[in-house]
């Protein structure tokens, strides 16, 4: 318990003494700048590192390619790109209002879902569904999927969506190429184009559930790449672990974190006693 620091971010980790590229036996401890309580800066150092950071703190782009949308840049304080309490600590914000949303996958889904929940108290609240393919359906479901929940929200989404109903316009194939946004409470503009037709949608909410990717920015001067699903990584004694070691692939499941940590301290195990 005393070994724990809250409220403290890693900035970056290096090796102490030598940086990328200079060196290929990567011995030294790692080197870590912190903030602290009180925007404290500070350094620390450690021999293994368990990267368990997640992805969750960078969404991904709304633009075109994952290449930020024009004007998304300076809109980005006012896009909340993470899942929205709709119903609850934030529903006098969505009610009877118009609202914008952007993304075809899970998160999408129940976003969509507690949204047509409102429209249901008030036939203000009306809904525009924006999505980035078209394969008949907004979202796609996974066969025989084991996760009950999961495949219940992505029918009723695909549902509501294609019945047109709980007061919900879906839009499919959409590429945006802009978004705008005066400031806080003062309404969004998207520009985005259909085939080669350009559309113009505006709202009084936006909420962009279009996934998130791991931040690899940390790591720079490690040989850490983007992840791809391995707990393992090219820097000795460097481990990514949960979500951020499944990169952009969204299927993450807590089992599979029980079973790379499991795996690890095996390894770790094994590399003491020997």
């Amino acid at each position: 318990k005393d070994r724990i620091k809250l409220q403290t971010t890693v900035l970056s980790v290096g090796r102490s003494g030598v940086r990328k590229g200079e060196s290929t036996a990567r011995t030294t401890p790692f080197r870590l700048l912190l903030r602290g309580p009180n925007n404290v800066e500070s350094t620390d150092f450690a021999d293994v590192i368990f990267d368990c950071t997640g992805t969750y703190s960078r969404p991904n782009w709304l633009g075109d390619g994952g290449v930020p949308a024009l004007g998304e840049l300076a809109s980005r304080q006012f896009i909340p790109y993470w899942l929205e309490d709709v119903r609850g600590a934030k529903k006098s914000q969505y009610l009877g209002k118009s609202i914008l949303v952007i993304g075809h996958g899970a998160s999408a889904a129940g976003t969509i879902g507690d949204l047509s929940s409102l429209a249901e108290e008030n036939a203000s609240t009306w809904i525009t569904w924006l999505t980035g393919h078209n394969r008949g359906v907004p979202i796609t479901r996974l066969p025989n999927d084991p996760l009950r929940e999961r495949d219940r929200q992505a029918s009723r989404a695909n549902g509501l969506a294609t019945r047109g109903e709980g007061n919900i316009d879906h839009v499919a194939d959409v590429h945006v190429d802009e978004v705008h946004c005066a400031g806080a409470d003062k309404g969004y503009r998207v520009v985005g184009r259909i085939g080669k037709t350009q559309h113009t949608w505006e709202a009084e909410k936006l909420i962009a559930n279009i996934g998130y990717k791991p931040d690899t920015a940390m790591t720079a001067e490690l040989n850490v790449t983007e992840p791809t699903g391995a707990w393992q990584t090219a820097e000795p004694g460097y481990y990514v672990f949960g979500s951020k070691s499944f990169g952009r692939n969204g299927q993450f499941l807590l089992r599979d974190g029980y079973e790379q940590l499991r795996q690890a301290f095996e390894s770790l195990t094994k590399k003491a006693a020997a």
